[in-house]
């Protein structure tokens, strides 16, 4: 149970967010972000992030996939991302093929457990669940989340109206994109502390109220985002921090500005660097 979660994580959106899976994401939702699966994996990152996946898989993970038909790496056209705040509540919408009883016959034999809640089969754990909404679409998540989600699925609206349109907006421009409307200090707690870290979670990225944007993927890598301060002066002091920060990760090239209350950052990555980076990260 645990490698398919990491299977479908992994797999964790210039395409317009699937509305189908925008929909069912939670109405109190304030965190999303989606990933063109297709579109990314045919990328040079892409195959290399799919070599680094494929190598550290082991021989029980190989035999799921040949048992149940579903490898993540093929099976997955579309992911979306959806959180309430920064606590462990989450829900991952996928689309894809899914070969339903396939895969929980394999599920089952590897010691998964299998239900059914409200009509809809479920894969069970104590802290995951993964649920086949259709032979297209799966929600997998916290319990709770993916028990509501089962629950609503035919009557849900989706997160609320402005947040739904800039996810709209920013799935439209990027390959993989993200949206939120919670302070980014509460997403960078676990930043180490020091130099580039310290910098982020000092007091200036307290007043960051909003953020969004994304990645396209190529040649090169280009990461654009817009952080919405408290204030102009918050979005100054701001701007100034980044460029620290860029430079204090060898990232001199950044293109960082303020306007108003609203920070704008581009940023380009070779494919050696993202490389590099991906596996500093590991």
């Amino acid at each position: 149970m645990r490698n398919l979660a990491i299977g479908f994580l992994f797999t964790a959106a210039a395409f317009a967010a699937d509305p189908e899976l925008l929909r069912l994401a939670m109405p109190e939702a304030r965190i999303l972000s989606g990933i063109d699966v297709a579109k990314v994996k045919d990328t040079p990152f892409g195959r290399f992030a799919l070599a680094q996946f494929s190598a550290a898989q082991d021989q029980q993970y190989d035999a799921f996939v040949k048992a149940s038909g579903f490898d993540p790496r093929e099976s997955l056209d579309e992911i979306l991302l959806a959180k309430p705040d920064s606590s462990e509540r989450r829900l991952v919408l996928a689309r894809g093929r899914f070969d339903t009883a396939r895969i929980l016959e394999a599920a089952g034999a590897a010691g998964a457990g299998v239900a059914t809640y409200q009509g809809v089969q479920v894969l069970v754990s104590p802290d995951s669940w993964l649920a086949f909404l259709s032979k297209s679409m799966v929600a997998m998540g916290d319990p709770a989340s993916v028990r509501a989600v089962v629950e609503r699925r035919e009557k849900s609206a989706g997160p609320r109206a402005e947040i739904a349109a800039r996810v709209n907006e920013v799935s439209k421009a990027y390959a993989l994109w993200f949206v939120s409307a919670v302070p980014i200090s509460e997403l960078m707690q676990d930043l180490p502390g020091g130099g580039a870290g310290q910098a982020l979670k000092g007091g200036v990225l307290r007043s960051v109220q909003e953020a969004s944007g994304g990645l396209n993927f190529g040649d090169s890598v280009r990461l654009s985002a817009d952080l919405t301060a408290a204030s102009a002066t918050d979005a100054a002091n701001l701007a100034t921090v980044l460029q620290f920060v860029a430079g204090a990760v060898g990232l001199a090239q950044a293109d960082v500005a303020a306007q108003g209350s609203v920070v704008t950052l581009g940023l380009t990555l070779t494919e050696p660097q993202l490389e590099a980076l991906w596996t500093k990260g590991k």
